[in-house]
């Protein structure tokens, strides 16, 4: 009863009714309920969706298509490609570029991404799981195509800047590894390795390289996939000279892989 006699609303008892049973702290916040607890996002347009991964790592796959890859040494790309990809941690960057002389400098960009989280584990009262797994599906289908591009490479080039590429790649930003493909047969005017005489990677070859532009690669790891081509001149002499230059730029770790042909 009102104090004027008059009867109580229904409305305002069913009120109070509500404030005992739901406890609601601020627009978007925790909504208790008998039920439970949940998070509302109230007047957001639309389900809640993961936000973008940060990249953990940026891991460089480099092909080396100055001699075309014969079709064995394109298998064990591919395969190795795929198990990479299995590999790499979410939030992951991963890149793909052929190295193949042009106008437009050594690296040819293929692909570049960060791989997403696939969403099977995400929560979906915070994240929009359809969504995630789409946006992962479109990384994988890019990423497995990314050797496509070696197949049609089918002539060689005249000159092979693997040290120039290296300096590229470090312009570009941080790299944790580097997987690179290639018999390591610098052809350049920075050193030719064709010439059986080419100088040690002494002083006075540190300091040619660096008038070029010495690539800084601290910390790096490097997997090197030797193609064989060019046998001849892959002698150990060369190999020597190759992690001279890998200690020179700072790399953290430097593995040699012989690929076959």
């Amino acid at each position: 009863m009102r104090f004027d006699g008059a009867p109580a609303r229904r409305g305002g008892s069913r009120a109070l009714s509500l404030t005992r049973r739901h406890m609601i702290f601020g627009m978007g916040g925790v909504v208790v309920t008998g039920a439970g607890v949940a998070l509302a996002r109230i007047g957001s347009g639309g389900p809640p969706t993961a936000p973008p991964p940060l990249p953990a790592e940026h891991i460089a796959e480099i092909v080396d298509v100055t001699d075309p890859l014969t079709v064995n040494q394109r298998w064990e790309l591919k395969t190795t490609h795929n198990a990479l990809l299995g590999r790499i941690a979410v939030g992951d960057t991963l890149s793909f570029d052929l190295l193949v002389p042009s106008e437009n400098g050594p690296l040819r960009s293929v692909f570049s991404g960060v791989k997403p989280d696939p969403g099977e584990q995400a929560n979906p009262l915070l994240h929009n799981r359809n969504m995630m797994h789409v946006a992962y599906a479109a990384f994988l289908d890019k990423a497995q195509k990314a050797p496509l591009a070696v197949d049609g490479i089918t002539q060689g080039a005249r000159t092979s800047p693997i040290v120039e590429a290296m300096r590229v790649l470090a312009l570009r930003g941080p790299v944790d590894e580097i997987e690179l493909w290639s018999d390591m047969v610098n052809s350049t005017g920075t050193v030719d390795h064709f010439n059986k005489k080419f100088p040690e990677f002494g002083a006075a070859m540190t300091q040619k390289v660096a008038l070029t532009g010495l690539a800084s690669l601290k910390g790096v790891r490097v997997t090197i996939y030797q193609i064989a081509v060019n046998t001849a001149y892959q002698t150990r002499r060369l190999r020597q000279w190759w992690d001279a230059y890998w200690n020179c730029v700072g790399a953290a770790e430097v593995r040699w892989v012989q690929v076959p042909r």
